[in-house]
């Protein structure tokens, strides 16, 4: 078969591309790595090697730091450990060293290493504490804690663990342990079990039902786990990324695979929908990965997860972040707030990766800034305007489905890009989506999407301008007629005014948005026929529910993306619909079910108009017998619905030129979002 030959012939090139594209990646990944490893450096702590690890610390006190070049917290800590280390480089007895977990992960799983960064105390090559994970890391608390045990040699361990720094919860830089009775027993019960080696090999575990329980479901350890058919040819196109990804995830994160057809109760049990489906777990926790499918967007998804957590930060840590994340989520606390609150933060981390950083802080100037003065709080903060969780006590602040729904709510940016990770939460039948389609290759791309962020902003402004207006004018006719039935002396009226509720109306959603018009030329051109290269920036109002679109202004014109006017042309949408001309998104088997119930609707009085309506019908039934061995039978529906290999595989070239993934755009085409899945019959 011609055609068949040539996919086959289309598929090695561009394996041999992904093979290449995987060993640049890796040069890429190793220099950065070198670069990460430079801050560890310190000639007052050593670094320690199989080789000379046991040699060394026979003799004398050691204080050893275990951690991971690509752990975000050692990074954190690292200027701090080397100052303390530089500072008390003259105690006589006592050595401080380093130990790079990410090199050398047996001989960290050896000492009991479970998560980084690990500080850990030695005396004549025996091991005595561990310096307490969730106590806090200062220079002074660090050095405290180091002079306290230098003479550790003429102490017990009993007695070196009752001079221990106690913990500092609401200083703690990862989760806190709870003290709820439950939550610490079970913490307890799976902590053995919590990280043994951490991909060691470089290799994809394939796990079984019963592996998955003992490594996966009842320990804490963090797992990457793709779930697939040997008969899915999705599954057989994503393999060699699959691979490349557990090499390069080497010593940082754990890599496994399921094969469904195998452990078929397994699959059932989670839920699984097609093939493949990929998973995040931790600790019993677990999100699904919904982004592209090339090595490069699965490193960088996989380097989010492993860093997932609540990291600590003052008012400039707070800055960093910033910079790097248009939506940050800020958890306060102060001295009162418990561990189990705590414990409820550390679950929400898991549904943020991908999305936005989660941060916790004590600082008074952030509580200033942000109004905060209750704790514990969470908020929101989206192109620097904090968006607040509403708690009405500590069960809400620990309900995580709650929080979780609040964060959903709020995570996407004022003007977020559409993608394959979040088209499924931009384009949906709730909501009316102004989506700009840019240029970035054009020169004037930034200052474009500044506008269009611009007119996002503006629009929620009048939103809850008009909001609050319509509340005030509510309360001003309710109190007029509690004073006019005052007046009358009238109690039943006063009463009856007095139980007047004020309900402002939820109006219809709207959302902003942009696409890359070149990246998604092939879809953006079948479904709204427009071509960036030919029309430049373009913007086009999208109602999902109606399958319909508008792209013209109230006059006519394209939609340009300027904030005057496409904030003019949305209001005019929103009030009337129908007062510019709009576009079907709708294919004709949607089409003439629409014209069936538009003429039966039309005419349900009539008799003539009910035969129309069976005509229409009959047409409909037969164009679905037509139709029902097609393709389109077996789509799930979608913005992306219909995009075929062929346009999948075009955009390829686009892909490798513009870093937008690796070029397994085979994989990028969805029901549900940009890459292909097996789906169940």
């Amino acid at each position: 078969m011609p055609g068949y030959d040539a996919l086959n012939r289309g598929v090695r090139m561009r394996f041999s591309a992904i093979v290449a594209f995987g060993f640049s990646v890796s040069s890429t990944i190793a220099a950065a790595v070198q670069a990460r490893d430079d801050v560890h450096t310190s000639p007052y702590s050593p670094d320690l090697n199989p080789n000379n690890f046991d040699e060394t610390i026979k003799d004398g006190t050691y204080f050893i730091k275990a951690y991971s070049p690509q752990c975000s917290h050692c990074r954190d800590l690292a200027p701090t450990w080397n100052a303390v280390a530089e500072q008390l480089k003259d105690l006589e007895g006592f050595h401080f060293a380093s130990l790079n977990c990410a090199a050398y992960g047996d001989l960290c799983s050896k000492i009991g290493v479970t998560a980084y960064p690990s500080m850990r105390l030695f005396k004549k090559g025996e091991q005595i504490e561990e310096y307490p994970m969730y106590a806090s890391r200062t220079e002074r608390e660090i050095s405290k804690y180091v002079k306290a045990n230098a003479g550790v040699g003429e102490k017990t361990p009993e007695q070196v663990k009752e001079e221990a720094p106690k913990v500092d919860v609401e200083k703690a830089t990862e989760v806190a342990t709870p003290k709820n009775a439950e939550i610490e027993k079970k913490l307890n019960a799976e902590a053995p079990k919590a990280l043994t080696n951490v991909n060691a090999h470089g290799i994809a575990t394939e796990l079984t039902q019963e592996t998955f329980h003992s490594l996966v479901s009842t320990t804490n350890d963090p797992w990457f786990i793709k779930f697939y058919t040997p008969w899915c040819h999705y599954c057989q196109q994503m393999a060699p990324a699959w691979t490349e990804l557990a090499k390069e995830m080497r010593g940082k994160l754990r890599i496994g695979s399921v094969n469904c057809e195998a452990e078929p109760r397994l699959c059932k049990d989670l839920g699984l929908r097609g093939y493949p489906t990929l998973m995040f777990f931790r600790g019993g926790e677990k999100v699904e990965y919904e982004g592209l499918r090339g090595l490069g967007d699965l490193l960088a998804f996989s380097n989010m997860a492993v860093e997932a957590g609540a990291h600590e930060v003052d008012a400039a840590g707070l800055e960093k972040y910033a910079e790097k994340n248009e939506v940050t989520f800020i958890y306060f606390y102060d001295d009162a707030t418990t561990s189990e609150d705590f414990a409820a933060l550390e679950r929400t981390s898991l549904p943020l990766i991908g999305h936005a950083p989660l941060l916790k802080t004590k600082s008074d100037i952030l509580a200033a800034r942000f109004r905060v003065n209750a704790f514990p709080k969470l908020i929101a903060v989206r192109d620097g305007k904090p968006n607040y969780y509403t708690a009405l006590g500590p069960r809400d602040m620990r309900d995580y489905r709650r929080i979780i729904s609040w964060m959903q709510s709020v995570w996407l940016p004022v003007l977020p890009e559409l993608s394959a990770a979040n088209a499924h939460e931009i384009i949906t039948s709730e909501k009316t989506v102004v989506l700009a389609i840019l240029d970035p290759q054009a020169e004037d791309f930034d200052a474009v999407r500044k506008e269009m962020k611009d007119a996002a902003l503006a629009f929620a402004d009048a939103r809850a301008e008009d909001e609050k207006a319509d509340k005030m004018r509510q309360r001003k006719e309710k109190q007029d007629k509690i004073d006019e039935a005052e007046r009358d002396g009238d109690k039943g009226a006063v009463d009856r005014a007095k139980g007047i509720q004020v309900v402002v109306p939820e109006p219809k959603k709207v959302g902003f948005a942009w696409v890359d018009g070149v990246f998604w030329e092939k879809w953006i051109a079948g479904t709204y026929g427009i071509d960036v290269h030919e029309t430049g920036h373009r913007v086009i109002i999208n109602e999902q529910d109606e399958k319909r679109f508008w792209d013209i202004t109230k006059v006519g014109q394209p939609i340009p993306p300027a904030k005057a006017l496409v904030l003019d042309t949305l209001n005019a949408v929103l009030k009337n619909p129908r007062s510019i001309h709009f576009k079907s998104t709708k294919t004709r088997f949607e089409s003439a079910v629409s014209a069936a119930k538009e003429l039966g609707e039309a005419h349900r009085h009539s008799l003539a108009g009910f035969g129309v309506f069976l005509l229409v019908l009959g047409a409909v039934w037969w164009f679905v017998k037509r139709k029902g061995t097609g393709a389109f039978n077996r789509r799930k529906g979608g913005i992306l619905d219909g995009v075929g290999l062929k346009d999948v595989e075009s955009r390829a070239g686009a892909a490798a030129s513009n870093g937008k993934g690796t070029g397994n755009c085979e994989l990028k085409a969805s029901c549900h979002s940009f890459h292909v899945s097996c789906g169940f019959n």
